[in-house]
């Protein structure tokens, strides 16, 4: 059985988060987030996941993600801006 959708918004503070990659650590799932930072990814089998979300100039983040039979509607991802800078 497959979820229907997981999907959420990815923030730094209050501004989206365009472009951003989205997906399932060691699969072939991912996405990108739209340019309102929204993201949703479709028929990822039940169980348990790593959802990773990368971005430039932002830390990669990973959520551990519980796949049921309904969709997983995560809210919004608040991501931190990478420390490393251009000196």
């Amino acid at each position: 059985m497959f979820a229907q959708t997981v999907r959420g918004k990815l923030l730094d503070g209050r501004s989206p988060i365009p472009f951003a990659s989205v997906g399932i650590v060691g699969s072939n799932y991912g996405t990108s987030s739209s340019f309102d930072g929204d993201f949703e990814l479709r028929d990822l089998p039940k169980g348990k996941h790593q959802l990773f979300v990368s971005c430039i100039g932002y830390k990669t983040d990973t959520i551990e993600l519980h796949v049921e039979e309904e969709d997983v509607h995560l809210g919004e991802l608040q991501i931190e801006p990478s420390s490393l800078g251009l000196d």
